[in-house]
């Protein structure tokens, strides 16, 4: 269940201590996951063909708890008619995981192939048009010029060491004309006979060097956490800019497509993730979820294939123009966050959509800070550092209340309701019906594909819990 050390975001500046608490934690994950599955296979040791709840009673207590949470219903509840959307009769456990046609598309459970394809070629469209539309209002609105604001860096070439850059020390209105002359050369640029042009041309060289500096740091700071998984680096931050209503025309062509992406994804992220959930709670409109999941696993999936066509080609398409170091994190993310939510689709009537929203609603709510986090940093609220502080402990609380106090309990049941549809259902879980009756139930891709997103998303979250955690105390170290 463990995956590869490369698949994991390290925490930015960990030490030896660090590290060692990092292991921990990865072998706590993995010790929760075998506990789990040295219970039920020492239940299984006993004799593979009797009743589940005749060979482990204490499973017992945890469906109780699991039903007191609201996660799994009980026998009671059904009975009463709060079926809460889960599965009452046996009818509807012939549509879970198996595989039908109707009028000629493929299904599995309610994951319909051809709404899959349809829905990844409209996530092309609609990425980059939101892509496009940001890139548009941010050149329109953010890109005013005032060389009176620039200065020009004295020193040629400037010091640029890890961690916060420094801004350049002379206003160009105020620079001779030979420090002029010699930053333009430096710049490989004509220098022009009247002193204004050459205030004027110096002023615009010092926002493409300073924007070429920020990219090179970026760059080099990825390929060394990333890919040389160096430990102890300091975080990167870029020097106030200049012109602070007039950052975008400060940036670097690759960390606009950079923003636009992330401003993009935030978007998706809060109408997909929490607006649509919001309005099927609201209306009890199965569309609502429907539409929630498939556009969710439309844009996951075509950002899977722009990063495979990059690969091959070199040609970036992807929403989230990250570096491709940073692939080796992406990608499983995104398969993680497609593979729920084919189960999700897959599993059909038999899990209550409820059940379903409460995992995609909390992971799509901390993603979309997270991605507005990555924003703030490339604008003027990078200078604001209490606001950057403030902001970045309101991403580290969602990420504890979302992914650490509301994800382990769903994990946990995740994988019982897995083991039990691969099986069949005790009498004290409402649910009906007879499972599908697998002989080895652990064994079953329902349950090993379950446990497998669990352990991933898991480990994913303690690591996202380190990384942020080292990125508010980077902030609180700049107040």
């Amino acid at each position: 269940l463990l995956l590869p050390e490369s698949f994991v975001i390290q925490g930015v500046g960990i030490g030896m201590k660090d590290s060692l608490r990092h292991e921990r934690a990865r072998w706590g994950v993995a010790a929760s996951f075998a506990l789990v599955l040295s219970l039920d296979s020492a239940t299984q040791r006993a004799t593979w063909s009797a009743p589940f709840r005749e060979l482990n009673p204490g499973l017992a207590s945890l469906d109780q708890a699991l039903t007191w949470l609201g996660l799994i219903p009980s026998a009671g509840e059904i009975m009463s008619g709060q079926h809460g959307g889960w599965c009452t009769s046996p009818e509807c456990m012939k549509v879970p995981f198996h595989i039908h046609v109707i009028d000629g598309n493929l299904y599995i459970g309610h994951f319909c192939l051809l709404t899959y394809i349809l829905s990844v070629c409209a996530a092309c469209v609609f990425c980059h048009l939101g892509m496009w539309h940001t890139e548009f209002w941010c050149r329109t609105l953010f890109t005013r010029f005032d060389s009176s604001r620039i200065s020009i860096p004295s020193e040629l070439p400037w010091p640029d060491p890890p961690g916060q850059s420094s801004a350049f020390d002379v206003p160009v209105h105020k620079a001779d004309e030979v420090l002029l002359a010699r930053f333009l050369e430096f710049r490989r640029v004509p220098v022009p006979v009247q002193v204004p042009a050459q205030r004027e041309a110096a002023a615009r060289e010092a926002v493409s060097y300073m924007a070429e500096l920020w990219e090179t740091k970026v760059n080099a700071w990825c390929h060394a956490h990333y890919v040389l998984r160096q430990r102890g680096l300091v975080f990167p931050y870029r020097a106030p800019f200049m012109n602070p209503w007039g950052f975008w025309g400060e940036t670097s062509t690759w960390l606009r497509s950079v923003g636009c992406g992330q401003i993009t994804f935030a978007c998706e992220h809060f109408a997909v993730g929490v607006f649509l959930p919001a309005l099927y709670c609201m209306t009890g409109n199965d569309r609502f979820f429907y539409a929630a999941l498939h556009a969710d696993m439309a844009v996951e999936t075509y950002d899977l294939l722009a990063i495979a066509w990059r690969a091959l080609t070199g040609s970036d398409h992807t929403v989230s123009r990250y570096h491709p170091s940073i692939d080796k994190v992406l990608v499983p993310h995104h398969l993680f966050t497609v593979g729920f939510e084919l189960m999700g689709l897959m599993a059909g009537a038999a899990v209550s959509k409820t059940f379903v929203l409460q995992m995609f609603v909390s992971a799509h709510f901390t993603g979309g800070l997270i991605y507005v986090a990555v924003c703030i940093h490339q604008s003027p609220a990078l200078s604001w550092r209490r606001f950057l502080y403030s902001f970045q402990a309101v991403v580290l609380a969602s990420i504890y209340l979302c992914r650490v106090v509301i994800w382990l309990p769903i994990a946990v049941a995740s994988m019982r309701l897995a083991y039990l549809y691969a099986s069949e259902f005790p009498a004290h879980v409402g649910l009906q019906g007879q499972g599908l009756g697998y002989e080895y139930p652990l064994l079953s891709p329902i349950f090993v594909g379950t446990a497998s997103l669990c352990a991933f998303y898991t480990y994913f979250n303690i690591d996202m819990v380190q990384y942020h955690t080292k990125l508010l105390q980077k902030a609180a170290a700049r107040l």
